[in-house]
């Protein structure tokens, strides 16, 4: 509750703020870390195949194949990313609001906002920056700053004046958008809850019923509209 109370006073200039942003081009070093931010490296990073490949690339003797027939490499399944409990701390940040510095904690930024994302807002969440969510940023920011300590000047939980927030709050959307994209494709494909909460573990059944509503609505909008 605290954290909402202290979200309220953000009102009509967050979203005055947040207008001007949604125009504005943005541009990110780690981008392709956004594409698929819900899963981390393959388990067995250094071993692509799966288990019982390294046989079958061999005859029954034990000498390798010669004719051709190596079996294709296969992914093994990701796991779910997890949001860091440890405080890490960035000491440099660009004029445009990007961390810098230290490298080793950049390549992973991207991953940890889409974690600090799904762990805050329902996947039935259609706009972070909607006029009616005052108290969300300010949510988002208190456990961003909790996660990550900036330099002084972005050492706060403002939107005014902070570009740290102001563009760590547009890639949350950003992964907000991947995210929906996502499960709307599972869903399309036919995947059992089960199957998805396996690798959204924040999604609860009802949020994915709702979702699945949502999901299947628009989809005979679509097709009615295909069918005009």
């Amino acid at each position: 509750m605290a954290q909402n109370d202290e979200a309220g006073g953000l009102g009509k200039q967050f979203w005055e703020l947040s207008q001007e942003m949604e125009e504005e081009p943005h541009h990110y070093e780690d981008a392709a870390e956004d594409t698929d931010p819900d899963y981390t490296t393959p388990s067995g990073v250094g071993d692509d195949t799966i288990d019982g490949a390294a046989e079958d690339a061999t005859t029954d003797d034990g000498s390798p194949r010669t004719d051709g027939s190596q079996p294709k490499r296969q992914r093994k399944d990701r796991r779910p990313n997890v949001l860091g409990t440890v405080k890490e701390e960035f000491t440099e940040v660009n004029s445009d609001g990007h961390p810098t510095a230290p490298k080793e904690l950049v390549k992973g930024y991207s991953v940890q906002l889409g974690c600090i994302l799904r762990s805050t807002v329902s996947i039935n969440t259609e706009n972070l920056r909607h006029k009616d969510r005052g108290n969300l940023p300010s949510l988002l920011f208190t456990k961003l700053h909790k996660r990550y300590k900036f330099p002084a000047d972005f050492a706060n939980t403002r939107l005014s004046g902070n570009k740290v927030n102001s563009v760590a709050l547009t890639r949350m959307s950003t992964a907000l958008s991947t995210w929906r994209s996502a499960v709307k494709r599972m869903i399309d494909k036919g995947d059992s809850y089960e199957k998805i909460k396996a690798k959204n573990p924040s999604i609860s059944e009802d949020d994915y019923k709702e979702f699945k509503i949502k999901c299947e609505s628009s989809a005979t909008v679509e097709s009615s509209q295909l069918g005009k």
